[in-house]
Parts: C-alpha cells; sequence; structure tokens
C-alpha cells in the first residue's frame, strides 16, 4: 500500500492491474478504490485528498496516517515493485482460498456428500492452477510469501 501512495511510478503501473477481487475484502478497501477513483480523475494523491475521499468509510482514516508515514517494504528492498507486490496479495489471497476449502472438503468427505466433494476438488484444482500461475511473477524478486 505505501508503494501505491507515495510512488507515483508504481502507483501509475499498478492502479491499471488493480482489480476489485484485489482489494475488496480487505480492511484498506475503501483506500484502494479512493487511490483508484483519485488517480483516474487525475487529482493529486496525498494524505489530505484521499482522506477527504474515505472519510465515509468507518476503518479508512484511521489507517491513511499509517499507510502513509509507515515503513515502506520499498524503501528498504528496491526489488520489490509495485506489480510484485500485488501479485504476492493475489498469491496469498488464493491461498487463504485454499486453506478454507481443505476445511470445507474435509467437512465434506467426513459428512458423505459426495457432490459438495466434487465441487470443492474442482474449485481447489482451479486455485492451485491459478497460484502456480502466478508465483513466477513474484519468485524472481526474491519476495517470500
Amino acid at each position: 500500500m505505501n508503494l501505491l501512495l507515495n510512488d507515483s511510478a508504481s502507483r501509475n503501473r499498478v492502479v491499471e492491474l488493480l482489480i476489485p477481487q484485489d482489494y475488496e475484502d480487505l480492511p484498506t478497501a475503501a483506500v484502494f478504490k479512493g487511490v483508484i477513483e483519485l488517480h483516474r480523475s487525475g487529482v493529486k494523491i496525498d494524505l489530505q485528498t484521499l482522506s477527504d475521499k474515505v472519510a465515509d468509510d468507518i476503518v479508512a482514516p484511521e489507517l491513511l496516517p499509517g499507510l502513509f508515514f509507515g515503513e515502506s517494504l520499498h524503501a528498504t528492498m528496491e526489488s520489490f515493485s509495485g506489480e510484485k507486490c500485488l501479485y504476492a496479495l493475489r498469491v496469498a489471497k488464493v491461498e487463504r482460498r485454499i486453506d478454507e476449502l481443505n476445511a470445507d472438503l474435509a467437512t465434506a468427505e467426513r459428512l458423505g456428500d459426495n457432490d459438495e466433494l466434487e465441487k470443492l476438488v474442482m474449485e481447489r484444482g482451479e486455485l492451485d492452477r491459478k497460484r502456480r500461475s502466478l508465483l513466477p511473477m513474484i519468485e524472481s524478486s526474491g519476495m517470500v510469501i
């Protein structure tokens, strides 16, 4: 997030790659949405403009100062780009869903629900493929996920 807020070059690249599924279930969803809207409308993104944009959100106004002024991963690891961080976020979301599916698979197996089991196995396979396709995009950076 720090890169997105404080590095206009990264922001220019990443905003075009972001999709709602990347951030909509995060506590910072309103911040992502605000950054995207301000960026696309050509408004300078700073603490004040973004604070105004997210003022109606319950969580975002309290998070903003830390997001703007907190320690940046980019400052300590120059090889991390906004794109690589975005791909790492996507992998983490896929892995979280895989963990949820594993629990659901165990429940379906325990209950003997073969239809549900088959559906969950198919989704798990799709998520495994998605994860494998994302990993090469970040592994070359040395980023640990």
